[in-house]
Protein backbone atom coordinates (compact mmCIF):
# COMPACT_ATOMS: atom_id res chain seq x y z
CA UNK A 1 0.00 0.00 0.00
CA UNK A 2 0.96 3.60 -0.59
CA UNK A 3 0.28 6.10 2.22
CA UNK A 4 -1.96 9.05 1.39
CA UNK A 5 -0.54 12.23 2.88
CA UNK A 6 -3.30 14.68 2.06
CA UNK A 7 -6.72 14.78 0.42
CA UNK A 8 -8.10 18.08 -0.84
CA UNK A 9 -11.27 19.08 -2.64
CA UNK A 10 -10.72 20.50 -6.13
CA UNK A 11 -13.15 21.57 -8.86
CA UNK A 12 -14.93 18.44 -10.04
CA UNK A 13 -13.63 16.13 -7.34
CA UNK A 14 -10.66 15.49 -5.07
CA UNK A 15 -6.88 15.35 -5.20
CA UNK A 16 -4.99 12.76 -3.14
CA UNK A 17 -1.30 13.33 -2.53
CA UNK A 18 0.55 10.07 -1.90
CA UNK A 19 4.13 9.07 -1.24
CA UNK A 20 4.44 8.08 -4.91
CA UNK A 21 2.51 10.79 -6.71
CA UNK A 22 -0.82 12.58 -6.99
CA UNK A 23 -4.18 11.10 -7.94
CA UNK A 24 -7.46 12.77 -8.81
CA UNK A 25 -10.93 11.28 -8.47
CA UNK A 26 -14.54 12.35 -8.58
CA UNK A 27 -15.28 10.65 -5.27
CA UNK A 28 -13.24 9.57 -2.25
CA UNK A 29 -13.88 6.83 0.31
CA UNK A 30 -12.26 6.89 3.74
CA UNK A 31 -11.90 3.17 4.49
CA UNK A 32 -8.95 3.66 6.83
CA UNK A 33 -10.82 2.37 9.91
CA UNK A 34 -8.43 2.17 12.91
CA UNK A 35 -5.70 3.89 10.87
CA UNK A 36 -7.73 7.02 10.20
CA UNK A 37 -5.45 9.95 10.92
CA UNK A 38 -4.90 13.56 10.02
CA UNK A 39 -5.51 12.82 6.33
CA UNK A 40 -9.26 12.81 7.03
CA UNK A 41 -9.27 16.27 8.58
CA UNK A 42 -11.07 18.91 6.59
CA UNK A 43 -13.08 16.36 4.62
CA UNK A 44 -14.22 14.08 7.43
CA UNK A 45 -13.14 16.00 10.55
CA UNK A 46 -15.26 14.04 13.01
CA UNK A 47 -14.53 10.52 11.71
CA UNK A 48 -11.30 10.11 13.68
CA UNK A 49 -12.97 11.38 16.86
CA UNK A 50 -15.59 8.64 16.59
CA UNK A 51 -13.11 5.76 16.29
CA UNK A 52 -11.06 4.22 19.10
CA UNK A 53 -8.09 2.26 17.70
CA UNK A 54 -7.29 -0.82 19.79
CA UNK A 55 -4.22 -2.96 19.17
CA UNK A 56 -4.81 -6.68 18.84
CA UNK A 57 -2.29 -9.49 18.40
CA UNK A 58 -2.08 -13.04 17.08
CA UNK A 59 0.26 -15.97 17.54
CA UNK A 60 0.65 -19.30 15.78
CA UNK A 61 2.11 -22.40 17.39
CA UNK A 62 4.49 -24.80 15.76
CA UNK A 63 2.84 -27.80 14.09
CA UNK A 64 0.90 -29.89 16.60
CA UNK A 65 1.66 -33.62 16.96
CA UNK A 66 -0.69 -35.83 14.99
CA UNK A 67 -4.02 -36.23 16.75
CA UNK A 68 -3.47 -33.43 19.28
CA UNK A 69 -5.18 -30.77 17.18
CA UNK A 70 -8.29 -32.93 16.92
CA UNK A 71 -8.36 -33.38 20.69
CA UNK A 72 -7.93 -29.65 21.33
CA UNK A 73 -10.65 -28.45 18.93
CA UNK A 74 -12.46 -31.57 17.66
CA UNK A 75 -14.74 -29.83 15.16
CA UNK A 76 -12.30 -26.97 14.44
CA UNK A 77 -14.72 -24.17 15.36
CA UNK A 78 -13.74 -20.53 15.32
CA UNK A 79 -14.02 -19.55 18.99
CA UNK A 80 -14.54 -16.01 20.29
CA UNK A 81 -15.00 -15.52 24.02
CA UNK A 82 -17.63 -13.33 25.66
CA UNK A 83 -15.43 -11.58 28.22
CA UNK A 84 -14.76 -7.86 28.09
CA UNK A 85 -11.17 -8.51 27.01
CA UNK A 86 -11.69 -11.39 24.64
CA UNK A 87 -9.46 -14.07 23.21
CA UNK A 88 -10.23 -15.90 19.99
CA UNK A 89 -8.73 -19.02 18.46
CA UNK A 90 -9.02 -21.71 15.82
CA UNK A 91 -6.84 -24.16 13.96
CA UNK A 92 -4.96 -23.06 10.87
CA UNK A 93 -6.56 -23.96 7.51
CA UNK A 94 -4.34 -27.05 7.24
CA UNK A 95 -5.31 -28.10 10.78
CA UNK A 96 -1.71 -28.31 11.96
CA UNK A 97 -1.28 -25.19 14.10
CA UNK A 98 -3.34 -23.36 16.70
CA UNK A 99 -3.95 -19.69 15.93
CA UNK A 100 -4.62 -17.64 19.06
CA UNK A 101 -5.37 -13.94 19.31
CA UNK A 102 -6.59 -11.21 21.61
CA UNK A 103 -5.75 -7.99 23.39
CA UNK A 104 -2.35 -8.96 24.78
CA UNK A 105 -1.73 -5.60 26.42
CA UNK A 106 -3.14 -2.09 26.54
CA UNK A 107 0.37 -0.67 26.92
CA UNK A 108 2.91 -0.35 24.08
CA UNK A 109 4.96 -3.57 23.90
CA UNK A 110 7.09 -5.21 21.23
CA UNK A 111 5.93 -8.32 19.39
CA UNK A 112 8.15 -10.64 21.43
CA UNK A 113 6.52 -9.52 24.68
CA UNK A 114 2.95 -9.58 23.36
CA UNK A 115 3.53 -13.05 21.91
CA UNK A 116 4.71 -14.24 25.33
CA UNK A 117 1.57 -12.83 26.98
CA UNK A 118 -0.69 -14.50 24.43
CA UNK A 119 1.21 -17.77 24.83
CA UNK A 120 0.52 -17.65 28.57
CA UNK A 121 -3.18 -17.02 27.90
CA UNK A 122 -3.23 -19.92 25.42
CA UNK A 123 -1.74 -22.32 27.98
CA UNK A 124 -4.31 -21.24 30.57
CA UNK A 125 -6.98 -22.56 28.21
CA UNK A 126 -5.06 -25.49 26.70
CA UNK A 127 -2.54 -26.77 29.28
CA UNK A 128 -2.00 -29.88 27.15
CA UNK A 129 -0.10 -27.66 24.69
CA UNK A 130 2.62 -26.87 27.23
CA UNK A 131 6.00 -27.39 25.61
CA UNK A 132 4.90 -26.34 22.12
CA UNK A 133 6.70 -23.30 20.76
CA UNK A 134 5.19 -20.15 19.26
CA UNK A 135 6.66 -19.68 15.79
CA UNK A 136 4.82 -16.58 14.54
CA UNK A 137 3.46 -13.42 16.12
CA UNK A 138 1.91 -10.30 14.61
CA UNK A 139 -0.48 -7.50 15.43
CA UNK A 140 -2.50 -4.57 14.17
CA UNK A 141 -5.30 -2.20 15.06
CA UNK A 142 -9.06 -2.63 15.07
CA UNK A 143 -11.56 0.22 15.34
CA UNK A 144 -14.08 0.40 18.15
CA UNK A 145 -16.92 2.91 18.48
CA UNK A 146 -18.72 4.33 21.50
CA UNK A 147 -22.01 2.69 20.52
CA UNK A 148 -20.19 -0.55 19.51
CA UNK A 149 -21.70 -0.47 16.03
CA UNK A 150 -20.13 0.00 12.59
CA UNK A 151 -21.07 3.08 10.59
CA UNK A 152 -21.10 4.09 6.95
CA UNK A 153 -22.35 7.12 5.11
CA UNK A 154 -21.36 10.29 3.35
CA UNK A 155 -22.35 12.43 0.42
CA UNK A 156 -21.15 15.19 -1.91
CA UNK A 157 -18.42 12.91 -3.20
CA UNK A 158 -16.92 11.89 0.15
CA UNK A 159 -17.84 8.66 1.92
CA UNK A 160 -16.67 6.53 4.82
CA UNK A 161 -17.09 3.11 6.39
CA UNK A 162 -15.53 2.17 9.74
CA UNK A 163 -15.87 0.71 13.21
CA UNK A 164 -16.34 -3.07 12.99
CA UNK A 165 -15.31 -3.79 16.60
CA UNK A 166 -12.71 -6.34 15.54
CA UNK A 167 -15.04 -8.27 13.21
CA UNK A 168 -14.08 -6.52 10.00
CA UNK A 169 -13.25 -9.64 7.99
CA UNK A 170 -16.93 -10.49 7.82
CA UNK A 171 -18.55 -7.08 8.34
CA UNK A 172 -16.47 -5.12 5.83
CA UNK A 173 -17.42 -7.50 3.03
CA UNK A 174 -21.05 -6.61 3.60
CA UNK A 175 -20.49 -2.93 4.39
CA UNK A 176 -18.22 -2.43 1.39
CA UNK A 177 -20.92 -3.79 -0.91
CA UNK A 178 -23.52 -1.57 0.76
CA UNK A 179 -21.35 1.53 0.42
CA UNK A 180 -20.73 0.76 -3.26
CA UNK A 181 -24.49 0.59 -3.78
CA UNK A 182 -24.91 3.95 -2.06
CA UNK A 183 -22.24 5.61 -4.18
CA UNK A 184 -23.38 4.18 -7.50
CA UNK A 185 -27.05 4.89 -6.92
CA UNK A 186 -26.46 8.41 -5.64
CA UNK A 187 -29.37 7.89 -3.25
CA UNK A 188 -29.54 9.96 -0.08
CA UNK A 189 -31.71 7.41 1.73
CA UNK A 190 -29.94 4.92 4.05
CA UNK A 191 -28.91 1.68 2.35
CA UNK A 192 -29.00 -0.32 5.60
CA UNK A 193 -29.24 0.07 9.37
CA UNK A 194 -25.59 1.13 9.67
CA UNK A 195 -25.98 4.03 7.24
CA UNK A 196 -26.73 6.58 9.94
CA UNK A 197 -23.93 9.13 9.78
CA UNK A 198 -20.64 9.54 11.59
CA UNK A 199 -19.97 7.48 14.73
CA UNK A 200 -20.85 9.30 17.97
CA UNK A 201 -17.95 10.84 19.84
CA UNK A 202 -17.21 12.12 23.33
CA UNK A 203 -16.31 15.80 23.81
CA UNK A 204 -13.12 14.85 25.69
CA UNK A 205 -11.87 12.51 22.96
CA UNK A 206 -9.89 13.85 19.99
CA UNK A 207 -8.94 10.56 18.33
CA UNK A 208 -5.99 9.70 20.58
CA UNK A 209 -6.96 6.80 22.91
CA UNK A 210 -5.17 8.13 25.99
CA UNK A 211 -7.61 6.30 28.28
CA UNK A 212 -7.10 2.76 26.94
CA UNK A 213 -4.43 1.62 29.46
CA UNK A 214 -6.72 2.53 32.37
CA UNK A 215 -9.93 1.25 30.77
CA UNK A 216 -8.32 -1.96 29.51
CA UNK A 217 -6.77 -2.70 32.90
CA UNK A 218 -10.15 -2.15 34.56
CA UNK A 219 -11.82 -4.57 32.15
CA UNK A 220 -9.12 -7.15 32.82
CA UNK A 221 -9.71 -6.77 36.56
CA UNK A 222 -13.47 -7.28 36.15
CA UNK A 223 -12.90 -10.37 33.99
CA UNK A 224 -10.50 -11.85 36.55
CA UNK A 225 -12.94 -11.23 39.39
CA UNK A 226 -15.76 -12.94 37.50
CA UNK A 227 -13.55 -15.94 36.69
CA UNK A 228 -12.71 -16.37 40.37
CA UNK A 229 -16.39 -16.15 41.32
CA UNK A 230 -17.48 -18.69 38.70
Amino acid sequence: GVPVRRVARIPGGFRAETARGTLTAGRVVFATNAYTGAVARGLAPDLRRGLVPVTTHMIATEELPEGLARRVLPANPGVSETRRVISHYRLSPDGRRLLFGGRASFFPLDERRTSALLHRALLARFPQLRGLRVTHGWGGRVAMTIDRLPHLGGGEGRYFVAGCQGSGVTMMTYLGHSLAEKILSGASDPVNAYDDGLPPHHPLYDGTPWFMPVLGSWYQLLDARERRAA
